[in-house]
C-alpha cells in the first residue's frame, strides 16, 4: 500500500512520423522548433539517432543522412523548445504609456478641472487660460513625479491635488516639480537655489529684475532678495491680503 502523493511523470513534447521517401523527400516537418538538434532525441525504428550526424536540422525541418527507408517509425522527443523573441521598433510605445509627452490643457474659468486617464498620463503638465476663481486640478491617486507650469492669467490660485488628497498650489507664471504618494501631491524640488560648502542648504537665490508679469497668489506671501527691479512693461499684483516683502 502506497501512502502520499501520487507520483509525477515528466512530460515531454513529441512527434511521430512513418518514414516515407516520397512524403517526406525535403524532410520531417516539425511541430516545435528546438532551435538546436541536441534539443531533440530521435529514435527510428527504436534506434536512437545521433544529432548533427545522423540527423540534422535545417530550421524546424528534420533531415536524415542517409535516407531512411520506408515504413519506419521516426520518434521526437523534445528537450526544449526555442522561445522567441520580438524587437520593439523606435517610438512605437504609445505616447501615454513611456514617450515623453506635454500636456497643455485650457482651464479657463472657475471650476475645477479632473484630467482624463489620457491627460494625466502625460509626462508634464502646463496650464493656460484666464482663471474666475480658485481652482483644483484633480490628478489620480498613483505614485508618480509631475513637472507643472502655470501659466494661466486672472490673479486666483491653481492648485495640483488627488481627489482626496492634499495637494500643491503653483502660482502664476511658476514651476514646480510634484511628486504624488498615492494619495497627495506634495513638492519635490527644492526651496534652495544653492547650497553651502557641504550639504547644508543655507542659501537661496532669486533673480534681480522682474521681466514678467506676476500675480502673488491670493492668501500668499511673498519674499524676494532685494534690491529688485520691475522692468518695463511688467507688473507684480499683489493680491488683496498678500504681502511681498523685499530684504
Amino acid at each position: 500500500m502506497y501512502y502520499g502523493k501520487s507520483p509525477q511523470f515528466e512530460q515531454y513534447l513529441t512527434d511521430s512520423f512513418t518514414s516515407d521517401a516520397v512524403t517526406y523527400a525535403a524532410g520531417y516537418p516539425l511541430s516545435y522548433n528546438p532551435g538546436l538538434a541536441q534539443a531533440i532525441d530521435v529514435s527510428v525504428g527504436g534506434a536512437v539517432q545521433r544529432p548533427n550526424l545522423d540527423f540534422t536540422l535545417v530550421g524546424q525541418t528534420l533531415v536524415f543522412s542517409p535516407e531512411l527507408p520506408d515504413g519506419l517509425t521516426v520518434f521526437v522527443k523534445y528537450l526544449g523548445v526555442s522561445g522567441s523573441s520580438v524587437s520593439i521598433p523606435d517610438a512605437s510605445v504609445t505616447p501615454v504609456k513611456m514617450v515623453e509627452t506635454l500636456l497643455t490643457k485650457s482651464v479657463t474659468g472657475g471650476a475645477n478641472v479632473t484630467l482624463t486617464a489620457n491627460e494625466a498620463a502625460n509626462s508634464a503638465y502646463e496650464f493656460v487660460g484666464v482663471l474666475s476663481a480658485n481652482i483644483n486640478v484633480i490628478v489620480p491617486s498613483v505614485i508618480r513625479t509631475m513637472p507643472v507650469r502655470n501659466l494661466t492669467t486672472g490673479s486666483y490660485s491653481l492648485t495640483i491635488k488627488t481627489s482626496a488628497g492634499l495637494g500643491v498650489t503653483i502660482p502664476q507664471g511658476t514651476s514646480n516639480s510634484l511628486y504624488c504618494n498615492g494619495i497627495d501631491v506634495v513638492s519635490a524640488g527644492s526651496s534652495g537655489g544653492a547650497t553651502g560648502g557641504g550639504n547644508d542648504r543655507v542659501f537661496y537665490e532669486n533673480d534681480k529684475i522682474v521681466t514678467d508679469n506676476y500675480t502673488i497668489t491670493t492668501g500668499k506671501n511673498a519674499m524676494s532678495a532685494g534690491p529688485i527691479e520691475v522692468a518695463a512693461g511688467a507688473i507684480v499684483t499683489v493680491s488683496a491680503g498678500s504681502v511681498w516683502t523685499i530684504v
